[in-house]
């Protein structure tokens, strides 16, 4: 925990602006192994993660750090719906397994239906997703394996409304799923739960901002967090307070 704490607190000297997925994010008295830390300024991107498995970062349009709306340090990562995303080698290190959480704040200026905030898709088959579900707020968060759904949250209702910051959380600790939104658990968390949550290894590449490179997101991200092996939370908590 002193770790983790020393961690986010250089971040906040720093300013440092970074999005992370992490692997196997521990308890107190273990080490954070992570498998992609993103941090940079401008439109540079670069991963910085640790034991050897940086990836390449490809980045589309003018898909750029901004301080138009902020977290942490100064910047947030934006993505402007014409053409902007990250995209990143299909990798085993993506393979989640049983027990994971994907954790992340998100700013939408527009809801349009499949805009995703990430996707790594196969097929419609085999696919990790989240994206709006349709234009009225809907939210559905998904994880696909030969056409059965391991894990779905969806809701109705203006989970993650326009031009305000919403953290949103998912998880599976291999007997059962978890959703939050702000750190409330979401009714039904979640509506479906197959195959253990399983996160399978998906052949494809991991896109942020976009689904495929094919539509794409329009807003801020920030603090998008992938666990392999760690559950986040199980119950009601509270997320840190934002910048502005």
């Amino acid at each position: 925990m002193r770790k983790l704490l020393i961690y986010l607190l250089l971040i906040l000297i720093s300013g440092i602006s970074c999005l992370g997925i992490h692997q196997d994010w521990s308890g107190i008295g273990n080490t954070l192994h992570t498998v992609l830390l993103i941090n940079g300024t401008g439109t540079t991107f670069t991963d910085v993660s640790n034991g050897g498995t940086e990836s390449a970062i490809t980045v589309a349009g003018d898909t750029t750090w901004s301080s138009g709306q902020q977290r942490y340090g100064t910047d947030t990562i934006y993505f402007d719906n014409a053409g902007d995303w990250l995209q990143l080698a299909d990798n085993d290190k993506f393979a989640l397994g049983n027990v994971w959480t994907f954790s992340v704040w998100i700013y939408p200026l527009t809801i349009v239906d499949s805009d995703a905030i990430f996707s790594q898709r196969v097929d419609w088959s085999n696919i990790a997703y989240f994206t709006p579900n349709g234009t009225s707020g809907d939210w559905r968060f998904y994880v696909s394996s030969g056409g059965v759904y391991n894990f779905q949250a969806k809701t109705s209702g203006d989970l993650c409304p326009a031009n305000e910051w919403a953290h949103l959380e998912f998880a599976s600790d291999g007997n059962k799923g978890y959703a939050f939104k702000n750190g409330i658990p979401l009714s039904g968390e979640p509506y479906t739960y197959a195959n253990n949550g399983n996160w399978p290894n998906l052949a494809a590449d991991m896109f942020i901002g976009s689904r495929d490179g094919t539509v794409e997101y329009n807003g801020y991200i920030a603090e998008m967090v992938f666990t392999k092996g760690r559950v986040l939370h199980t119950r009601k908590f509270d997320v840190p307070n934002r910048n502005n």
